[in-house]
């Protein structure tokens, strides 16, 4: 929910991705926020990154990155099983996501407008956004962001989840 921080691992990403961001086939931003009454809280980021190989269009490649290393892994080139459909016509790279067009701007935008519909100070301690995740399919196939919201509800203290989905076609308009 922090557009700064956003800023910084979108810009991550984003250069991870260089030339293969028309070639994306998933990409999540995960936060782990623990806080406890004697702290003002400890964050952690973990970033995953799968797009077309550069070497062999029939695989994928997954990238990762934890704020504890500080770095990203080298990749792990992953092979990719087809369950239904047309396997001797299947291209993967007809099936990558163009990111091209995600902006910082669309993204934070959308990001914004979700916290703040889930956002309710009367009822959690705090709240943030846990996970943003890039790449999945609706129930139609069309990939889709969805973004979760995480925060510690007052009346108990126990973590509540809430998450929002919109289709990629919206959030690149």
């Amino acid at each position: 929910s922090n557009p700064e921080g956003l800023k910084k691992v979108y810009d991550m990403v984003v250069a991870k991705l260089d030339t293969n961001i028309r070639n994306v086939d998933k990409i999540d931003m995960s936060v782990n926020y623990t806080k406890t009454d004697s702290d003002d809280g400890n964050t952690s980021l973990s970033l995953t990154v799968v797009q077309l190989n550069n070497t062999n269009k029939n695989k994928l490649t997954q990238y990762r990155y934890f704020s504890s290393q500080g770095k990203w892994n080298s990749g792990e080139t992953m092979t990719v099983d087809l369950i239904g459909g047309d396997a001797e016509n299947f291209v993967l790279a007809d099936n990558m996501m163009d990111l091209s067009g995600l902006t910082f701007e669309k993204l934070n935008k959308v990001v914004q407008e979700a916290f703040a519909k889930y956002k309710d100070d009367e009822k959690f301690n705090y709240q943030y956004v846990s996970t943003i995740t890039i790449g999945e399919l609706m129930s139609d196939r069309e990939p889709m962001v969805r973004i979760f919201m995480k925060g510690q509800l007052k009346s108990n203290e126990l973590m509540k989840d809430e998450s929002e989905r919109l289709t990629l076609r919206k959030v690149l308009q």
